[in-house]
């Protein structure tokens, strides 16, 4: 969600213009990454990790209509496709918590090839791609756990 109160743009560039100040987007995406350990300790591990997928948004203005279909907001010849691919890169650390539990916190960005989550490309301030920063907490229970204290990975 974003909103810019001032926003500037040339009316040359489009004859009846009626650019976005506000806009919320709402997203679904499915990646792949790969994860490199850098310190891997007994009480956990901080990692980098480098992915790709695909991701669906969709633009929407602040009476929740979609702006995608909306050319008047965007600069004349503008179109795009509400799909993109996005490189996700990250960075965390994971801490073990008696009995195989373990939490983490991971922060990074999405780095979507779309310029268009906020619906605009050359009226935007920016001369960027948009980007996403994430931040994600999780809790890590194990499925299956070896009552004789040895890792479960261990087996003989």
């Amino acid at each position: 969600m974003g909103q810019n109160g001032k926003y500037e743009f040339n009316p040359d560039l489009n004859p009846s213009p009626t650019p976005n100040t506000y806009f919320k987007t709402t997203l679904i995406g499915i990646n792949y990454d790969l994860q490199l350990n850098l310190i891997k300790r007994k009480w956990g591990c901080f990692f980098i990790s480098q992915g790709i997928g695909l991701m669906r948004f969709t633009p929407k203005d602040q009476h929740n209509d979609k702006l995608q279909t909306k050319l008047s907001t965007r600069a004349k010849g503008e179109d795009y496709n509400n799909v993109t691919f996005v490189f996700p890169t990250k960075a965390g650390v994971m801490f073990f918590l008696p009995s195989w539990y373990a939490i983490g916190l991971q922060a990074g960005y999405l780095n979507p090839t779309s310029d268009y989550l906020d619906n605009i490309s050359n009226w935007g301030i920016k001369k960027k791609k948009d980007n996403i920063l994430t931040i994600k907490i999780s809790v890590f229970i194990p499925i299956n756990t070896n009552k004789t204290g040895a890792s479960p990975e261990v087996s003989k």
